[in-house]
C-alpha cells in the first residue's frame, strides 16, 4: 500500500510504467509466502480502492476527471446572498470530530431546498446551474452540502451515501433549529440522489416534505459492481489489466468486492454496501419525483424503474428518452420543468378549495366564488362554517378537515333560505268574543290595567313613620272628621233630653 501511494502521488506520466514495474517486482522479485495470484489481486484491489473510495484519488483523475453531470465543470460563481457555513461534528464512521461545510442562499423564504452533488462532485466551481435556477427563481432558500472526502469537508473516504447522509441530516437539523417552521425539500443527483434517499431511511424531522432524486442508484453494492465492469475495466490501460487479472465479469466482481470488504470496508471504512439505504428510504410515504435518462451509461435506468415500483406515498417518474447521466433537463427541458413544477406544487403549495353556495349553487361570498387554503404536503387543514343573513346551513359536501396531499378537493357548504313566517291573522268571531275583555271597567281607571307598574310604585317605609307630621292637605281632611263626630254626638244628646221631658 505504501509503495502504491508513492507511485500514484508521483509524476503522472510515470504512473503506468512504475505500476507495471511494481507488479513485476512484487510478483517475481520477492517471496511473500503466498500465491502470486493473490498478490496480483491485492494490488488490483488497492487500485480499485483508490478509484472508488480514496479521498485524493490519482487514478480517478486519470480516468476522466470528476464530471458526473451534477456539479459545474467550469466556474459559474455563486448566487447573491450565498454564505459559507462551517461546523465541527462527530463523524460516525470513525468516531472522530470532523469539519463539515455548506453553502446557504438565504432568500427569506419559509421553504428550503437542500442539495447534494454527485460522486466526487464539489462546489469549488460555484453553485449556479440551470438545474438549481428553478429553485432559486421560485424564491426558495438553497443549502448546498459540501460532500465529505471531496470538497472542503473532512472525511477520508467516499461512502456512496451511507455516511454522506449523516452530513446532510446534520444540516437538516441545523436548519430546523434556526427556523423551526421551515419546510424542506431534498434534491440530489447521481450519488447525491442516493445520499438523499439514504437520509429518508434515518430519523428525519417532520419538516422534510419530499425528495427529487435525479439519476440515483438503488444499491451501493450493485452500483459498485456495475461501475467496475462498465467503467473502470474499460478505462484501465491494457497492460495493467492483463498483469493484474482485472476482468469485467461476475467472477471478478465477486472476487474484488470480497477483497474490498475484507481489507477496506470492514477494517477502515466501516461501510456496508449491502445495507440498501436508498430503497429503505424510498419505501416511506413522503412525495417523490424520480428522474432518469434512458441512455444513462453510468447509473442504469433500471434503478429508476426499481425505485419507482417500491416507492410509497405520492410518486412521479420522468424517464427522458435518449438522455445520458444527469442530462434529463438538457435533453427535454419542457418535460423536466413541468414535472419539477408540478411536484413543487404538491410538496409546498397544496390547495383546498372551499365554496359557500345557496340552493341554486350561487356563491354567497362577496366578489369571489371560493376560498383557497394552501399548505405543505402532510399538513392538516380545517375549513369553517360561515354565517349568512337569511340563510341556514343545509349540508356540507366533502371533508371539512383533513390533510393536504396531491389532490385538490373542493369542500362545498350548502345553505338554504330561512323561511319568513307572516303575522297571524285573527278570526273576526274570535275578536267579537274577546271584545271588551281588555277594556277597563267603569269603576276602574286606565292605570288599573297595569298591575305590575302599580306594585312598583309602592311608597317607601319612611313615608309612614310615627310622629311624622301630616303632609300638605291632610289637616283639612282631619277637621272634617272631627266636625262630623261632634254633630253626631250633639244630635244624640238632644234626642235623649227631649224624651226625658216628654
Amino acid at each position: 500500500g505504501k509503495q502504491m501511494t508513492d507511485i500514484l502521488n508521483g509524476p503522472v506520466d510515470e504512473i503506468n510504467a512504475r505500476l507495471i514495474g511494481l507488479v513485476l517486482s512484487e510478483l517475481f522479485g520477492k517471496d511473500y509466502g503466498v500465491d502470486k495470484e493473490i498478490i496480483k489481486h491485492l494490488i488490483a484491489t488497492y487500485l480499485l480502492y483508490d478509484i472508488a473510495f480514496s479521498k485524493n484519488s490519482v487514478l480517478m483523475s486519470m480516468l476522466g476527471g470528476t464530471d458526473d453531470g451534477t456539479t459545474p465543470t467550469e466556474n459559474t460563481g455563486f448566487y447573491p446572498n450565498t454564505k459559507q457555513l462551517h461546523q465541527t461534528v462527530l463523524n460516525k464512521q470513525d468516531g472522530k470530530m470532523m469539519d463539515v461545510y455548506a453553502y446557504y442562499v438565504d432568500q427569506g423564504s419559509d421553504k428550503t431546498v437542500i442539495i447534494h452533488g454527485g460522486f466526487r462532485g464539489n462546489w469549488n466551481n460555484g453553485i449556479v446551474t440551470e438545474e438549481y435556477n428553478d429553485f432559486y427563481k421560485a424564491g426558495y432558500n438553497l443549502l448546498f452540502v459540501d460532500s465529505r472526502a471531496t470538497g472542503n469537508s473532512g472525511g477520508d473516504y467516499v461512502t456512496y451515501g451511507q455516511y454522506e447522509s449523516d452530513d446532510v441530516l446534520y444540516w437538516i437539523n441545523q436548519e430546523v433549529r434556526e427556523r423551526p417552521s421551515q419546510k424542506i425539500l431534498l434534491y440530489g443527483g447521481s450519488m447525491g440522489a442516493a445520499t438523499m434517499m439514504s437520509v429518508l431511511a434515518k430519523d428525519i424531522p417532520v419538516n422534510v416534505k419530499g425528495i427529487i432524486e435525479n439519476c440515483g442508484f438503488a444499491s451501493i453494492d450493485e452500483q459498485l459492481r456495475f461501475t467496475y465492469s462498465q467503467t473502470v475495466v474499460p478505462a484501465l490501460p491494457p497492460a495493467i489489466k492483463n498483469q493484474l487479472d482485472i476482468i469485467g465479469d461476475q467472477e471478478h466482481e465477486d472476487l474484488f468486492m470480497g477483497l474490498l470488504k475484507q481489507y477496506y470496508f470492514d477494517q477502515e471504512m466501516h461501510l456496508d454496501p449491502t445495507a440498501a439505504l436508498p430503497t429503505i428510504g424510498m419505501s416511506g410515504s413522503l412525495p417523490k419525483l424520480i428522474i432518469h435518462g434512458t441512455a444513462d451509461d453510468v447509473v442504469p435506468v433500471s434503478n429508476a424503474q426499481k425505485l419507482y415500483e417500491l416507492a410509497g406515498g405520492y410518486k412521479d417518474l420522468l424517464l427522458v428518452e435518449g438522455a445520458g447521466h444527469g442530462k434529463a433537463q438538457e435533453v427535454d427541458h419542457a418535460a423536466y420543468t413541468k414535472h419539477v413544477t408540478d411536484f413543487l406544487k404538491v410538496v409546498f403549495h397544496d390547495q383546498i378549495n372551499v365554496k359557500y353556495v345557496d340552493e341554486n349553487n350561487k356563491s354567497l361570498l362577496k366578489d369571489q366564488d371560493e376560498i383557497r387554503l394552501y399548505g405543505a404536503y402532510g399538513e392538516n387543514y380545517v375549513t369553517e362554517q360561515k354565517t349568512f343573513e337569511g340563510y341556514e346551513l343545509a349540508n356540507v359536501e366533502g371533508p371539512t378537515e383533513g390533510v393536504f396531499n396531491e389532490t385538490t378537493p373542493t369542500i362545498i357548504y350548502h345553505y338554504k333560505k330561512i323561511p319568513v313566517v307572516p303575522p297571524k291573522k285573527q278570526d273576526p268571531a274570535e275578536n267579537a268574543d274577546n271584545k271588551g275583555k281588555d277594556e277597563p271597567r267603569d269603576d276602574q281607571s286606565s292605570d288599573d290595567t297595569l298591575p305590575i307598574q302599580m306594585t312598583v310604585k309602592v311608597q317607601k317605609k319612611t313615608d309612614t313613620k310615627k310622629g311624622m307630621l301630616p303632609k300638605t292637605g291632610e289637616k283639612k281632611h282631619s277637621l272634617l272628621i272631627y266636625s262630623g263626630g261632634f254633630l253626631s254626638a250633639s244630635t244624640i244628646i238632644t234626642w235623649i233630653w227631649r224624651r226625658k221631658r216628654g
